[in-house]
């Protein structure tokens, strides 16, 4: 029987994509799944360098809060969560990102630039933070120099960003479970519940 795969749209700079991540980690070691993690710009509009949380803040009122309760989910969670000094444009971010998947680092690299954003508070729309995170767990520094230089993952997460909105995603983490569909940092248990039904129904599919 065909195993149910689960699908991510994630971006770095999202607290509840750290947090998702820890989620999907979980469902990965209690069922063995196929996991694909999928890119999703949240904030193209920030400049190089960042936007600073206050001027973020002002323009976006209840942001503050969504920080907290983040903050609250990351604690329960297990996970070091700092306080940001700036918000990143992720886009670089994701695309290295891609060409880490390619390369077979994904997972590292995705707990890395998670570290690096959340806890170690650095800002990885940095070329040199991101060519310095990609050295540390093992990629060619010169490959990653190039695969930005030249933008060569560009058209895949412009691809993927779009195929996201097709969907009808306006937010991350979205987790694409079989037929189901769930958005945001859920409690593992809902995450769990829509792969075991994922899993019914695929079974019922193949019974008929």
């Amino acid at each position: 029987m065909k195993k149910v795969t689960v699908t991510i749209y994630s971006d770095y700079v999202c607290p509840y994509c750290y947090i998702g991540a820890e989620r999907v980690q979980k469902l990965q070691q209690e069922y063995s799944i196929p996991v694909i993690w999928k890119s999703f710009e949240l904030h193209p509009e920030a400049p190089e360098g960042g936007i600073p949380p206050t001027m973020f803040y002002q323009n976006n009122p209840h942001l503050k809060r969504i920080s907290e309760n983040a903050k609250a989910l990351a604690a329960d969670a297990s996970l070091k969560f700092g306080t940001h000094v700036i918000y990143s444009n992720s886009r670089l971010a994701l695309e290295l990102g891609e060409y880490a998947e390619q390369e077979g680092k994904g997972e590292v690299f995705r707990t890395a630039i998670f570290d690096a954003y959340f806890q170690q508070i650095r800002d990885i729309g940095s070329e040199a933070v991101l060519l310095e995170i990609a050295e540390g767990i093992g990629m060619s520094r010169d490959a990653a120099e190039k695969c930005l230089a030249e933008r060569q993952m560009k058209s895949l997460v412009d691809s993927q960003i779009q195929k996201a909105r097709g969907l009808g995603i306006t937010g991350v983490p979205t987790f694409i479970i079989g037929q189901y569909m769930v958005v945001g940092a859920q409690p593992y248990a809902v995450i769990k519940q829509a792969f075991e039904m994922a899993m019914k129904k695929n079974s019922e599919n193949n019974t008929t």
